[in-house]
């Protein structure tokens, strides 16, 4: 069962790319940082509301 779903999901990922349908991996880490610096943030907000 676990064969089949490994194969399913990289003949997935396979078409995605021949699809040009993927992201660069600097894409990637721009949005992780971005997502990063928006977590820290509301939780520092948070924080200082719950004094």
């Amino acid at each position: 069962m676990y064969q089949i779903y490994v194969r399913q999901t990289v003949e997935a990922r396979l078409a995605d790319s021949k699809a040009s349908n993927v992201i660069s991996v600097q894409e990637v880490r721009k949005n992780l940082v971005c997502q990063s610096e928006r977590s820290s943030l509301s939780f520092d907000v948070e924080f200082f509301m719950n004094e």
